[in-house]
């Protein structure tokens, strides 16, 4: 976040960023959930990285076009709330649960 340029490191105003962290943990704990059962298997640790890197510059252009500049400080906010909903949720499923129950191993 500190390599982002200034206007993407500006609060937007209270309600947008509140906004933009519940909604972003939220989306993030459903993709987190959704995507738990898919497994992808590339043909190749290469094409993976290329298609990884694709889709991630055809994502950035596309939302700079979508989201006007003066919010691109809710954006990141957004961003920074999904990835802490994911990986909160999939801790969560995958570690917290099964040493709560006594059932499964977990995994080191």
């Amino acid at each position: 976040m500190l390599l982002l340029p200034e206007p993407a490191r500006v609060v937007v105003s209270l309600e947008a960023t509140f906004g933009a962290v519940i909604v972003g943990a939220v989306v993030g704990a459903v993709v987190s959930l959704a995507l738990d059962p898919v497994e992808i298997q590339p043909r190749s640790d290469a094409a993976a990285v290329v298609a990884t890197l694709v889709a991630i510059a055809v994502t950035t252009v596309f939302l700079w076009l979508v989201i006007p500049a003066e919010y691109m400080g809710t954006f990141v906010q957004f961003v920074v709330a999904f990835l802490w909903g994911s990986s909160v949720t999939s801790l969560t499923r995958h570690v917290v649960r099964p040493a709560l129950s006594g059932s499964g191993t977990i995994v080191e």
